[in-house]
Parts: structure tokens; C-alpha cells; sequence
């Protein structure tokens, strides 16, 4: 004759009703070796006739094994919202926790994504903002085993969208992190106000997107408005972190997305130098025939300072430039636009090639494609000697300037004049 376990594991509710009443109802706790009941194994493969068969004759719904793990835990983590519902109408305790990490059954259910067992504890009055001996909370188990419905459904029910704990990010930040594009639409379909949400360094989860170089994440985010000229507390933009682990894909992205920000982001000073680097980088690999490209780079400059004009720049220039008396910082702002913008042009000289006819037909031949890193690092040098926000901006506002009125001629001669 099979044991109750053995009819409680097989769904067998008639058979466990007749253990009962022939070997009475203590059989209803009778425990194996690794401390399961009949109601453990109910629970466990989500018999629910079996459950309630063993409550009515008097199991203990808050047996728990040697780990802590009870049969509310059992059955919210396999997602049997029925059993659970019966164990929760024989009073089973919601905060039981299991030794090993504290986690309780919503955070097992949490962690494997159960969205109806979810909505069973939370309409029992289990606490949303419980979390392990870890610090995960059920939003963060859910985002960090992606689970998007699981994610979706907890924050429509009040969980907190920046629930960062102790030593763990926040639940977006997590799926950018693991380039879990659904969760990451989970998430914004339930709190899209919520994008920019930070950590306590200021990291957004763009920043994580772009630092790990995950595109799809990092286009998403953006898609979805998440601010590309945020700054961590230690002056990183998401494009800088992109850049300084070689994620150029993802820092062209951003820096696209640069261009449609109104007004133009105040970046700190490190944030400016790697933009501007990341803009002139951009167009030697494009190329300045390329107006969408040149346009996305050179957004950041809108509402700057309108620069002098280059013929007016470039007989300040030349005249400053023979006398041979004033510093980088002495001499006049105009000066300190045409040169950013000469540097920028050097390092594009070799990109563009034949396709510049003006600059060809004017006698400039550029630079040598040697020279190309040469004409950077003297960008890098003069945007920290002077002015960073003048530079920055003024640089790009040029060569948006020149590229959609198809002046390259004035820029060419301006160019000659520095030379000279």
C-alpha cells in the first residue's frame, strides 16, 4: 500500500482521504527523513485538492523543514496561486523566512518570475519592500533573473522604482546591466518617469548600458528619453564611459543623441573634453560630408554663443599669429574658437579626402592621415589650457555651421590664414 506521501505526491486526494481515516489525522504531519509532510509535497507540485483535504484534518500550515522553508514558500516559488490561497485561509505565516538567506514567498515568488502567486501575497497584506539578508527586494530578484512580467506587475502595485539597496543597484540598472531589453520595457511601461532614475554615485542606468557596452540597452534607453548628458558624481557621462572601454557603437549613439537635447546639456569639464573628443573622432571616421552625422555631434552647441564670423576670426588671427606676443589664454576669445575649429578640421583632413572640392580647389591639402593622431592630442592639450565650454561649444557650432550652409571655401581659407 503506497504511503500518504506517496498519494499526496500523485495528486490522489481520495487515497490521502482514506490514510486519514484509517491511520488517523496525526499522518497529515507525518514527516520523511528531509523533514517534508504531505503538505510540503502538496504544496511543492501544487495539488490543491491534496492541501485541502490535509488542512481540513489538521496539517500544520506552518511546518517548516530543517532550512526554514514552509509550504507557503513551496508553493509561491512553483507558482501554485491556489495552494497558496488555502495554506493563507489556515493562517500560514507570511514572514516565515528560509535559514540560508531570509528570502520569504514573495521573494521566491519574485525570483522565478510567479506573478499570480505575487498578487496572492500582496493581497494578503505581504510587505511589497521586504527584502533578504542581501538587500534584494522582490522588484530586484524579478529584474535580476528577468522576469519582465514579474517587474511590470510589482511596480504597477507599488513597489519602489529606485529600490536600491545596500551593495545593489536599482532594478533598471540591473536589466541594462544584463542587456535585458524586455525588462527594460517592463519597466518603463510601469514608471516611464522613472528612466533616470540614479544610484548614490549618480549612475543612471544608461551609464551601466553604455560602461558594459550593451547597444540594445543603451538604444532603448534612449529611445525611451533617458538623459544622454547626465553625469555621474565623478563627472562620467555615459558617453565617456563608453569611450574609455572602446563601446564605440554605443558613445555614437549617444552622441546622436546629444543633438536632440533642448537646451544643450551643461556637462562638467571632464564630460566636455570627452565629448569633444568623442565628436571629432566621430566625424575622421565619416567624414564632414556626412550632415546627419555632423548635425548629431555639434547639437550639444544650439544655444551657445554665436562665434564671430571666419573672415573676421581669420584677420584677428593672422595679425595675432605674427606678432608672435600673446599666450593661449591672452589672446582673444575669437582666436580660441578658430583655432578649436582648426585642430577639429586637421584630424578631419585625412577623412575627407577628394570629396572636399572647395578645400581642394583653395590649395589646403590637409593633413597626412599620420598626422591625424598628432592633431587630436593638440585638441586634447588646448581644451584643457583654455576654456573648456567656450572651446566645446564653439568648435562644434562651427562645424555645423559649415557643413549645412556648404561653406567649406571660408573654412579653407581661415584655415590658410592661421597657417600663414
Amino acid at each position: 500500500m503506497s504511503s500518504i506521501h506517496d498519494c499526496a505526491k500523485a495528486g490522489d486526494s481520495a487515497a490521502v482521504l482514506r490514510q486519514l481515516e484509517n491511520g488517523g489525522d496525526e499522518l497529515a504531519d507525518q514527516a520523511r527523513p528531509s523533514g517534508f509532510t504531505p503538505l510540503h509535497t502538496a504544496a511543492w507540485y501544487g495539488h490543491d485538492d491534496v492541501a485541502a483535504v490535509l488542512l481540513q484534518h489538521g496539517a500544520d500550515a506552518n511546518r517548516a523543514l530543517p532550512n526554514g522553508v514552509a509550504p507557503l514558500f513551496l508553493a509561491c516559488r512553483n507558482g501554485h496561486a491556489k495552494v497558496a490561497m488555502l495554506l493563507l485561509g489556515a493562517r500560514a505565516d507570511l514572514q516565515l523566512e528560509r535559514t540560508s538567506d531570509g528570502a520569504t514567498a514573495l521573494l521566491a515568488a519574485a525570483k522565478h518570475g510567479q506573478t499570480e502567486a505575487l498578487g496572492v501575497l500582496l493581497r494578503a497584506g505581504a510587505p511589497i519592500e521586504s527584502a533578504d539578508r542581501s538587500g534584494g527586494t522582490a522588484l530586484l530578484l524579478a529584474a535580476q533573473h528577468s522576469h519582465p512580467g514579474a517587474v511590470e506587475f510589482l511596480l504597477q502595485h507599488g513597489a519602489e522604482p529606485n529600490g536600491a539597496t545596500a551593495g545593489r543597484p536599482n532594478a533598471l540598472v540591473l536589466a541594462a546591466y544584463k542587456d535585458d531589453v524586455p525588462t527594460i520595457d517592463a519597466f518603463l511601461r510601469a514608471k516611464p518617469k522613472a528612466i533616470n532614475v540614479a544610484l548614490p554615485n549618480g549612475a543612471t542606468a544608461l551609464h551601466m548600458a553604455a560602461a558594459c557596452g550593451n547597444v540594445a540597452a543603451t538604444q532603448r534607453l534612449l529611445s525611451a528619453g533617458a538623459n544622454p548628458a547626465r553625469c555621474r558624481s565623478d563627472g562620467q557621462t555615459a558617453a565617456s564611459l563608453a569611450l574609455a572601454n572602446g563601446h564605440e557603437i554605443c558613445s555614437a549613439a549617444i552622441a546622436e543623441a546629444l543633438a536632440r537635447v533642448e537646451p544643450p546639456p551643461a556637462l562638467s569639464r571632464m564630460g566636455r573634453l570627452k565629448a569633444l573628443q568623442h565628436s571629432a573622432a566621430v566625424l575622421a571616421r565619416t567624414g564632414p560630408a556626412s550632415a546627419s552625422v555632423e548635425d548629431a555631434v555639434a547639437a550639444s552647441a544650439e544655444d551657445a554663443a554665436q562665434p564671430a564670423s571666419l573672415s573676421a576670426a581669420s584677420s584677428e588671427t593672422a595679425s595675432v599669429a605674427s606678432s608672435g606676443e600673446s599666450s593661449d589664454n591672452e589672446r582673444p576669445l575669437g582666436w580660441k574658437k578658430l583655432r578649436a575649429f582648426t585642430l577639429v578640421r586637421s584630424a578631419l583632413a585625412p577623412a575627407a579626402g577628394g570629396r572636399n572640392e572647395e578645400a581642394s580647389s583653395a590649395g589646403d591639402g590637409g593633413t597626412q592621415p599620420g598626422e591625424a593622431g598628432e592633431a587630436m592630442e593638440a585638441l586634447k592639450q588646448q581644451i584643457v589650457r583654455t576654456r573648456p565650454a567656450a572651446a566645446h561649444l564653439t568648435c562644434l557650432t562651427v562645424v555645423r555651421r559649415c557643413s549645412r550652409r556648404r561653406s567649406r571655401l571660408r573654412a579653407s581659407s581661415a584655415v590658410r590664414a592661421l597657417r600663414r
